[in-house]
């Protein structure tokens, strides 16, 4: 905020004439004048030149009202940015989102926080989730969306919004679709494709398997690549354990089938992760509204 004697000066610019400042100004003629003697002392130069037709800026005074009208421009946007901020209608987000639910959170957010928020600048970091909780801890992202089944690293902390039911997912035509009431240890004739630190299904199935004294399953493909992994397992007798949502559906259904394993269902969770004690701006605030809303509806991913 400018000084009073600079809002004083400028105002005697504006009208040319004390008495109407004075009065613009709401300030007794006198006192205005005193503001504008001390700011002349202080800079030690005249900036007004005084006639019977009012107050003519000298050079430096022109000078001073040049600059002082640009410092008056760029507070009053930078608070109207500020306040803009503060409200969320602007600023920067940057989301880490799982390959699993990518499409979710992708859905949930846009067109709604373009409309919402135009003049927003969005980060949307799809990636494993090594790489997401990494890139968190180190302040790079606000906040992650992702498979949670198997905890995350500390310190970071995780609130679980959506249960999915996991099913086995193989090509169409695969021997296990023959089968009319398939189990997990049919599982385990059949080699694993694994997408490394992208769903959290390998470990917890094996965890049911290992309840009830099955074999763990053989990992014959480790990828990164969400697409590469589906790939695969559509050209080949391998199989993967995820979610078969509505996304895989749509993109996948003539070319992979669901086998669903009804006598221990294995089920997954999705939530977001956050740094402890991090605090988040309005606008990413309002983005994780969004996100935590649209899982918390999402019924269970039933086979």
């Amino acid at each position: 905020m400018l000084d009073r004697p600079s809002i004083h000066f400028l105002g005697i610019a504006e009208h040319g004439n004390l008495a109407r400042a004075a009065q613009a100004l709401d300030i007794s003629q006198p006192a205005l004048t005193r503001s504008l003697q001390g700011l002349e002392r202080r800079l030690g130069a005249r900036l007004f030149e005084r006639s019977a037709r009012g107050m003519t800026l000298t050079p430096i005074g022109d000078a001073l009202n040049t600059r002082l009208l640009g410092v008056a421009t760029l507070l009053a946007d930078t608070a109207a940015e500020m306040s803009q901020l503060a409200s969320g209608a602007i600023g920067r987000v940057r989301i880490g989102v799982g390959h699993m639910v990518a499409d979710l959170v992708r859905d949930a957010l846009f067109p709604r926080l373009l409309v919402d928020r135009p003049a927003a600048k969005i980060e949307f970091y799809t990636a494993i989730n090594v790489d997401l909780y990494d890139r968190l801890a180190q302040g790079q992202l606000d906040f992650v969306v992702a498979g949670v089944a198997n905890g995350v690293p500390p310190p970071l902390q995780s609130k679980v919004l959506l249960e999915e039911t996991l099913v086995a997912l193989v090509r169409q035509g695969h021997p296990l679709t023959t089968l009319a009431q398939p189990k997990l240890a049919d599982l385990q004739r059949f080699g694993y494709a694994s997408a490394s630190g992208i769903l959290p299904s390998h470990p917890l199935a094996d965890r049911r398997l290992g309840e009830f004294g099955g074999k763990l399953l053989t990992q014959t493909l480790t990828t990164n690549s969400m697409t590469t992994l589906l790939e695969v397992v559509a050209k080949t007798d391998l199989l993967t354990i995820t979610a078969w949502n509505e996304s895989l559906r749509s993109r996948w259904a003539d070319k992979l089938a669901a086998v669903p394993l009804p006598e221990h269902t294995v089920s997954g969770f999705v939530g977001t992760v956050r740094r402890p004690g991090s605090g988040l701006s309005p606008l990413a605030q309002y983005a994780l509204e969004i996100i935590e809303a649209a899982l918390a509806s999402q019924p269970r991913l039933q086979q």
